[in-house]
């Protein structure tokens, strides 16, 4: 599950042809594998399994968001040399959410 979310990066990065300057991106894959289930994401996305408890679907999440607004993921972010800001318009205003920056 790894080197496929470093392959699609290192795709959308250098053969896509996309301006990614202001991109983001979520993702989240699944792999069960006999009764273990393995969740992987990327970003703020989120993974919940449906199950029927006594004639109703329950939802059961599989993962917790990665948002930078939670202090463990902005530790994680300001360790690794990232900074965390909202997009600021041509008055220096924030515009929208907080964003992850190189």
């Amino acid at each position: 599950m790894t080197l496929s979310f470093e392959a699609a990066s290192y795709g959308l990065a250098n053969n896509s042809g996309l301006d990614l300057y202001f991109s983001g991106s979520t993702c989240v894959t699944i792999l069960i594998v006999g009764n273990k289930v393995f969740c992987s994401n990327v970003g703020d996305s989120r993974a919940v399994l449906a199950r029927e408890v006594d004639g109703n679907l329950i939802g059961f999440p599989l993962n917790r968001d990665h948002k930078a607004s939670e202090p463990d993921e902005e530790s994680r972010i300001l360790k690794a040399g990232g900074r965390i800001s909202a997009f600021s318009d041509q008055f220096g205003r924030p515009m929208g959410p907080l964003r992850v920056w190189h």
